[in-house]
């Protein structure tokens, strides 16, 4: 598609300038060829940045308003085969026609991993949609929601009811105000969810994918609470989403997974999610513990679900084999996990979960070495064998063994309660040397099932 000579000549006569064919209107055809960031409109864009060389086109039946509010431009328009569009800064925001693909699953895909949340805050998510979404869950009792453009909302209540319909629920909570600021307020542990439903990150919402940011999410969850973070196309951001996972690894504690769905008006026509959660309770996101269909009301609630259900959510982890390659930190292993019992340790079961790998021990006894501690001998399914220090202590070079200080002890207690007997575990290499990029381990949970206990660890990179 050829640029519009009138964005032409404002891009080379002033690049400040705020071009009349901004939010790009051409011959009744919007595109998304010229955007803009930032509170006083400095930074315009010929192709986003977020996606160079494309630009989706939508046919323009009318356009219903446009203005500009203190921190972008809003506009909305009718369109010939999604309904009506919601632009902000040139960008698609949402349609009415798909909506649903993404309201629904990023609100769901945290809601129904963790059993009867109370508490939850949106950040940003001006249109509504999340908190028509969140009002299905009848458990929850607090909604907040921190959005920083009051023109986004209240465009959306004039021209899109269905979705500003979140706004008329009792539960919520309305902060017209900076999400950074709100959650440096906001007590320790208050939310058991958290849904940032936030622009691209160009411009000032570039912090939303930094490590202080995060590390505010993580401080306003209680222990096992979760987090699910709009996280880019896998089709263009790869290096993105391996960032934000590095840090959220890093943050959280707990679990982290990618997820995504299918939104045709966006770019590359997918969206992903990051889902978190902290140190505490472990949370498998990929198997709903708290299924929508045995929520009371939610499937009717206000309207029926369109696009997301109990095995739409465990489809949605699925990724391609090319996201798994390119971003390592996605890899896991999706195979059958053999169960070994050990002997003559009351610790009977134990499996290493690493990514694209399983970690299998293959002995376990009191007194291996003579020091009276429990130790436990590695190796790998289908790779080399590594060592692991499951307490997180650096591992660089060849080694034949791995075992804490003499006198140090690691404390099980809390949300270990399987191994509350243990003063400590010593990890040994079987005759394998380690290679120079062995990833660094750090205990995620200890759990109990069955009888059998396990202990499940993650890499950091």
């Amino acid at each position: 598609m050829v640029i519009p000579s009138c964005c032409l000549k404002a891009k080379v006569s002033d690049p400040e300038l705020e071009a009349r064919c901004h939010s790009t209107v051409v011959s009744g055809w919007f595109s998304e060829l010229q955007s803009s960031s930032g509170k006083a409109q400095k930074e315009l864009y010929f192709n986003n940045p977020m996606w160079p060389g494309e630009a989706h086109s939508l046919k323009v039946e009318k356009i219903l308003f446009k203005e500009k509010s203190e921190y972008q431009e809003v506009m909305v328009f009718e369109s010939l085969a999604y309904g009506k569009v919601l632009v902000l800064d040139g960008i698609v925001q949402l349609t009415e026609t798909d909506e649903c693909a993404y309201q629904e699953m990023i609100t769901h895909l945290p809601l129904c991993s963790i059993e009867a949340p109370k508490n939850v805050l949106v950040v940003g998510g001006g249109d509504g949609g999340v908190l028509r979404e969140i009002a299905r869950h009848s458990s929850v009792e607090l909604i907040d929601i921190c959005e920083i453009d009051k023109m986004v909302i209240d465009v959306s209540k004039k021209y899109f009811p269905d979705l500003a319909i979140g706004f008329e629920d009792p539960r919520v909570g309305l902060h017209v105000g900076d999400a950074v600021e709100f959650l440096r307020h906001a007590p320790e542990g208050k939310y058991d969810a958290i849904i940032v439903d936030s622009s691209d990150p160009v411009g000032p919402a570039q912090e939303l994918v930094e490590k202080p940011f995060f590390e505010t999410l993580a401080r306003a969850l209680r222990p096992g609470g979760v987090l699910c973070n709009m996280a880019e196309s896998m089709w263009l951001h790869t290096h993105l989403i391996q960032d934000m996972i590095s840090i959220c690894r890093e943050t959280f504690k707990g679990s982290v997974h990618y997820a995504w769905t299918s939104v045709p008006t966006y770019p590359s026509g997918v969206i992903g999610f990051l889902l978190c959660s902290t140190e505490g309770p472990p949370v498998d996101f990929k198997h709903p513990i708290n299924p929508i269909e045995k929520i009371e009301g939610a499937l009717q609630h206000i309207r029926e679900l369109r696009f997301y259900n109990s095995e739409i959510h465990k489809a949605a982890f699925c990724l391609p084999s090319f996201v798994k390659k390119e971003v390592k930190a996605l890899r896991e292993f999706s195979g059958t996990i053999p169960m070994i019992k050990m002997i003559p340790s009351n610790l009977q079961a134990l499996i290493v979960v690493v990514f694209n790998f399983i970690v299998l021990p293959v002995l376990a006894t009191a007194d291996l070495d003579g020091d009276d501690a429990t130790s436990i001998v590695f190796t790998t399914l289908g790779r080399s064998s590594y060592a692991f220090d499951i307490y997180s202590l650096p591992i660089s070079g060849p080694a034949n063994e791995l075992k804490l200080n003499d006198g140090e002890s690691v404390n099980f207690s809390g949300h270990f309660p399987s191994f509350s007997s243990f003063n400590r575990i010593n990890p040994i290499l079987a005759k394998h040397a380690l290679p120079s990029t062995a990833p660094l381990l750090h205990l995620i949970y200890v759990t109990e099932r069955n009888g059998l206990s396990y202990i499940y660890l993650d890499t950091v990179f």
